[in-house]
């Protein structure tokens, strides 16, 4: 999860894409809801959502992995 400032403690996690879902670099993937703000996560790569590692609605913390993203073409089940 990107740092949000000094201030913030983290906040929770809104999918919009779900895994085996391909995804472009800077699309949407999740929305991250603060109790100050909310904003968009972008996918910093081309490639498949292979797993989402904060669950539906759940808080995440800041430097908190969220996802992981493997290349085009690659499947969730065999990693490959």
């Amino acid at each position: 999860m990107p740092s949000l400032g000094e201030s913030s403690t983290g906040g929770n996690i809104d999918w919009h894409k779900q895994v085996g879902d391909t995804v472009s670099k800077e699309e949407s993937i999740a929305d991250l809801n603060t109790d100050k703000v909310e904003m968009s996560l972008e996918s910093p790569v081309d490639g498949v959502l292979m797993e989402t590692c904060v669950a539906e609605g759940a808080f995440a913390d800041p430097g908190e992995i969220l996802a992981v993203i493997g290349p085009p073409g690659s499947s969730p089940s065999t990693g490959e």
